[in-house]
């Protein structure tokens, strides 16, 4: 690369020095130290100080003829993508008969061989993207331009942790990379999505109950049916004894039947309460607190919210 020499970068100063348009000379005197600052770091190959005081230079009194030593320094830094936007910058401002536009034409033929783009894709619009640590703006980005080689592509979403890619870059290429965040269980896509609804803890204290209950049931049923039975057995030899009295065969008369009915009544309690047993065993896992069972004298119910 060429370097400019020190001779053009004074002529530049003087030209800086004694002319922005519309600055007072407090203003011009300020601009014109740093840029003298500048022009001896550029001169002592200190290139990232000279660019510093290049830029703040043309912060406090812009003037197109800075441009070129912003440029130059961007040259000699390698940062061909920098250096392509402030010759530009400088032929759009300085005009064709500034000093170095025929200068600049040949470095630009050199410069835009040296350049590609990348287009930044996201789901999180408004994300701060970043090159080589640099911010250039937020997302979305289309084309960006960067110099050729590997570069190191930031994507800063608030909230989330940020997402890096190097890319390798050629002459002339357009590559595109994705950055996808993942939606929120704890993160989030955005400000003001609400996190989702916390998941229900399942208890193994329900279907434990209604086993329980099951085996109770089924007991009772066994018991009673047998009681009915036996009733039935004492009914029968009664009605085959002689001079048999008809209070006694109608008390184990009611006496089989109820415990009948009662047998019946818990078995099919026994039947769905297995059931739901079942259910919140293999499918589902209320919490503890929705289900109950009460047993009245006719019988168990099953209460709650399924």
């Amino acid at each position: 690369m060429k370097f400019a020499s020190l001779r053009a970068l004074l002529v530049v100063a003087l030209l800086l020095v004694c002319g922005a348009a519309g600055a007072d000379d407090a203003t011009q005197k300020e601009a014109g130290k740093h840029f003298t600052h500048g022009v001896a770091l550029y001169n002592e190959a200190d290139y990232r100080a000279a660019l510093s005081e290049f830029k703040k230079a043309y912060e406090i009194a812009p003037n197109a003829a800075v441009l070129y030593n912003i440029g130059q320094t961007n040259l000699q830094l390698r940062n061909y993508a920098a250096a392509l936007t402030y010759f530009e910058r400088y032929q759009k401002e300085a005009g064709s008969s500034a000093a170095h536009y025929q200068e600049v034409e040949k470095s630009l033929e050199n410069v835009r061989t040296r350049v590609g783009h990348i287009r930044v894709v996201t789901n999180e619009p408004g994300a701060e993207i970043l090159v080589d640590d640099e911010l250039i703006g937020k997302a979305p980005q289309d084309k960006i331009l960067v110099s050729i080689g590997t570069r190191k592509i930031t994507v800063v979403k608030r909230g989330a942790p940020p997402q890096t890619r190097n890319v390798d870059i050629a002459t002339a290429d357009t590559k595109e990379v994705q950055f996808i965040f993942e939606l929120a269980t704890g993160g989030s896509t955005g400000p003001g999505t609400p996190p989702p609804p916390p998941a229900e803890k399942k208890s193994n204290v329900v279907p434990i109950i209604l086993w329980s209950a099951t085996g109770l049931l089924t007991a009772g049923a066994v018991t009673t049916g047998i009681v009915a039975l036996n009733a039935q057995s004492s009914l029968k030899d009664e009605e085959n004894k002689l001079g048999t009295n008809r209070g006694r065969l109608d008390d184990l008369h009611g006496r089989m039947q109820t415990f009948a009915i009662t047998t019946d009544v818990l078995g099919g309690v026994a039947i769905l309460t297995a059931g739901a047993a079942v259910y919140f065993t293999f499918f589902n896992s209320p919490k503890a607190d929705t289900v109950g069972l009460s047993v009245a004298p006719n019988g168990a119910v099953l209460r709650g919210r399924f």
